[in-house]
């Protein structure tokens, strides 16, 4: 794979650079355009006819001026919709499409916005997590945590979802009002509305969010219970978790839970599978399905040590690369995680793909060239706005 050379202080302005160490006079050359959107935020178009490769990159630094935010395509479950109708809709500079969507018209694994966990997913994969102000940032496999505590003497109970789905076994999951129609309690369940007593906070260390409820209503048997701004805890009748479902009587107080796994983070979108690790290429070769692993559209997104380290030296890397055309064949999993390291990323993961893989930038529209031939309507996105 070849190193690119950037050209970051000319901007508007194409720019040759050169291939492989040594390559021999008249060798392909890869053409890059540099534009500054903004304070902290830059796009790098890309031609490599080598591959061929259309690639655009957005890369994100802590700024005064800009930072980067997820948002969904809707409020309530199920929701979906393109790319650039999301951007338009949060004010972006900026964005890329985001997770996997799972054929209910849901994100496929963990979303968190504003510090809220939305949904746990259909699976855990890995997930984007970052600090609002962008100086603390993880990509990696999530260590998801979501409890209920009464003040007793026992632990805190766990809750297995977050509006992803009716509970197994002896399962207790969660359901809110961002549920919508498509992530509901079940009926016939033992449930408990929760109704909020305050506003959500930082546990002390700052890895959990914690919302203060009262109990509103228990009932075991009934129709679905309405979440009703709350939150509802379900459970089978015939689980272990019951009983203490039925201890709860109206006005007691709890405390829930949640956390990533992260401290200080309060956005997170998912994706798969995760390509960089400690600057070391680890996307899979063997894929299931096997199609998975084959050249074509991509979306990708990296961080550099410094988003670790919680640095203001951290920078985020948004990539889009173009396929299933002859201008652009797309990437494998394996070189996309080697473009990604070439653009200084250490740690990275593969967003959703093929004719999802969209960037939007205000100004300019959609720059790149769906594979579809029209924006595909997706859960989620990852957006660059301005600082309020």
């Amino acid at each position: 794979m070849r190193k690119l050379r950037w050209s970051m202080a000319v901007l508007l302005v194409s720019v040759l650079v050169t291939g492989l160490n040594g390559a021999p006079a008249g060798a392909a050359k890869v053409s890059a355009k540099t534009v500054k959107l903004a304070p902290g935020l830059t796009w790098t178009s890309i031609v490599d006819p080598m591959g061929p490769f259309r690639i655009n990159v957005l890369t994100v630094k802590p700024s005064r001026f800009v930072r980067l935010d997820v948002t969904q395509a809707g409020t309530v479950l199920p929701a979906i919709a393109t790319t650039s109708r999301m951007a338009k809709r949060a004010h972006a500079l900026a964005a890329v499409n985001g997770d996997f969507g799972a054929w209910d018209g849901a994100a496929t694994h963990p979303y968190m916005q504003d510090g809220d966990l939305v949904q746990t997913g259909v699976q855990v994969g890995s997930l984007l997590a970052f600090a609002t102000n962008l100086k603390l940032a993880y990509v990696g496999r999530p260590d998801l945590s979501l409890t209920v505590d009464d003040g007793g003497s026992h632990k805190p109970r766990k809750i297995a979802a977050w509006n992803g789905g009716p509970p197994l076994l002896d399962q207790m999951v969660g359901f809110t009002d961002a549920g919508g129609t498509l992530q509901v309690p079940p009926a016939g369940a033992c449930s408990v509305r929760l109704l909020p007593s305050g506003p959500s906070t930082w546990a002390p260390g700052k890895l959990e969010m914690q919302g203060t409820y009262t109990v509103d209503t228990v009932e075991c048997g009934g129709s679905s219970m309405p979440t009703k701004g709350g939150v509802v805890l379900s459970t089978l009748p015939t689980s272990i978790r019951a009983g203490w479902v039925q201890s709860l009587v109206p006005g007691q107080a709890l405390t829930v839970a949640r956390s990533v796994g992260w401290a200080k983070v309060a956005e997170a979108i998912g994706g798969m599978p995760v390509l960089v690790q400690a600057g070391l290429s680890v996307a899979p070769t063997l894929c299931s399905p096997v199609e998975f692993c084959y050249r074509d559209p991509r979306t990708g997104v990296g961080i550099n040590d410094a988003c670790m380290a919680g640095s203001a030296e951290c920078r985020v890397f948004l990539m889009t690369v173009d396929g299933r055309a002859a201008g652009s064949v797309g990437m494998t999993l394996t070189e996309e995680a080697e473009r990604l390291l070439q653009l200084g990323a250490t740690w990275a993961m593969n967003l959703d793909g093929g004719g999802s893989t969209v960037m939007w930038i205000r100004g300019y529209g959609v720059v790149n060239r769906p594979s579809d031939g029209r924006k595909r309507r997706v859960p989620n996105a990852l957006v660059i706005v301005p600082k309020k």
